[in-house]
């Protein structure tokens, strides 16, 4: 399972979601307005979500995801993200209720936004900025778009208006995202209009576009980001690692990079009897080879590799179990 900062980020991003929820009923919240019960269901596969999120990205294996319920799950919120990938969506469903008009009013005002992503001050100017106040379907928020990134925090209904004498069709869903990559293939405008509840027919196109993508880490494997700087191969690029079992003093492992399409095969091998130092190889689907030394960096920091390509070019690397 993909567990690391990045993941965590995305848990507290959405951990209050929920809270201010007008419920048909007064027995799954505290005298506070506060859900009971936190239930955190983990790791999700695409045709495991509760939205049609994955009809809109780009298949990969190392997309992080986490679920957490509320109330025996009246309350669903879902994750998806990706450190390399430079993509975040979190959504937030109250099932059997909705959010108060308050709600509404903070995801039409920017500021909130802007404050969710910080990052939207370097990416985004005024114009990039678009507000959505519309009722069929009832969604109200901002997005902001251009050539780098799109972004976005609104609310709407996706449910069909029930018989409850006081649901009058407020929001019963919150959508947050920021993708400065190319894992969305859809244009912001497009992605808060067409997110929704899947269906039996998006997931089945959902599971077709990702039959050949291997999403479930093999208890074999286990992973970790790696951040590489090697001068006309891999200039400063993120990506996955994916590590094999240690088999005598060698591990075998894969880098995939995903933002430039590549991916390499290597092997540690450990010199010493500690485990805290050893040599390495690597070897890219361009032909690009290079080899080193490595030395843990303690903790669960991960290990720092330097060395040398074929073409005596300087190559550093770092990976952090996640």
């Amino acid at each position: 399972m993909l567990e690391n900062s990045f993941l965590a980020r995305l848990t507290v991003l959405f951990m209050v979601l929920g809270l201010s929820a007008c419920a048909s009923t007064s027995e799954t919240v505290d005298k506070g307005g506060r859900s009971i019960k936190l239930e955190k269901k983990g790791k999700i596969l695409p045709t495991e979500s509760h939205f049609n999120t994955f009809a809109f990205l780009e298949p990969s294996r190392f997309y992080e995801t986490q679920t957490i319920e509320r109330n025996n799950g009246a309350v669903w919120t879902e994750l998806v993200g990706s450190q390399p990938g430079q993509i975040l969506i979190a959504i937030g469903h109250v099932n059997i209720a909705w959010y108060s008009r308050s709600t509404e009013e903070d995801a039409l005002n920017l500021d909130n936004l802007k404050k969710e992503f910080p990052s939207t001050a370097q990416v985004f100017t005024d114009k990039d900025y678009t507000k959505i106040d519309q009722l069929s379907p009832r969604i109200k928020g901002w997005i902001a778009s251009n050539d780098q990134c799109d972004a976005g925090n609104v609310a709407k209904r996706l449910k069909t208006i029930g018989g409850a004498r006081n649901d009058i069709g407020y929001s019963d869903t919150i959508v947050r995202f920021m993708s400065c990559g190319d894992k969305m293939t859809v244009s912001a405008a497009q992605f808060v209009q067409k997110i929704d509840l899947i269906s039996d027919s998006a997931k089945r196109d959902i599971s077709r576009k990702y039959k050949s993508v291997d999403f479930v880490l093999t208890d074999e494997q286990d992973a970790a980001v790696i951040s590489i700087d090697w001068p006309n191969v891999l200039d400063e690029q993120f990506g996955y690692l994916l590590l094999s079992k240690v088999h005598d003093n060698m591990q075998d492992f894969t880098a995939n990079f995903e933002t430039v399409k590549t991916s390499c095969n290597g092997i540690f091998k450990t010199d010493d009897k500690s485990g805290w130092s050893g040599t390495w190889t690597l070897s890219c689907l361009n032909g690009s080879e290079s080899s080193g030394e490595w030395t843990k960096l303690g903790g669960d920091k991960g290990k720092m590799a330097t060395g040398k390509d074929s073409k005596g070019q300087n190559v550093t690397f770092r990976f952090n179990n996640v």
